[in-house]
């Protein structure tokens, strides 16, 4: 309401506006943080780890594997209840390694693979 007890049509709000600007020519004083490359990772301790991925040896013996029993690789996943794109994943060597997918993967196909492989 204004002053005199009347209500402004034109202003029926009782905040005021808030605009928001960003200047785009100060720098954020806000630290950057450097991304470390994909195949690192930290641990609570700050200590550096390697992530381990699925070798090219892993990848190789697994597909032959499946060539020479004439499955598809979607019967594995349907036998291993996995889906077909982990198992493309897999055999193609560029995804992490999963101690879980290799083992299902492994008494489907009959065969044992070793990590270090």
């Amino acid at each position: 309401m204004s002053k005199k007890g009347k209500v402004n049509p034109n202003n029926i709000q009782d905040w005021t506006q808030v605009v928001l600007n960003k200047n785009k020519n100060k720098k954020s004083k806000v630290p950057q943080i450097q991304k470390q490359p994909s195949a690192i990772k930290t641990d609570i301790e700050g200590e550096i780890k390697k992530i381990k991925k699925v070798t090219p040896e892993m990848a190789k013996k697994l597909t032959t594997a499946r060539v020479s029993k004439n499955l598809t690789q979607e019967q594995i996943a349907q036998k291993a209840c996995l889906s077909g794109r982990i198992i493309k994943e897999v055999e193609r060597g560029g995804c992490l390694y999963n101690h879980v997918v290799i083992n299902k993967m492994c008494n489907v196909l009959g065969i044992s693979v070793r990590r270090d492989l």
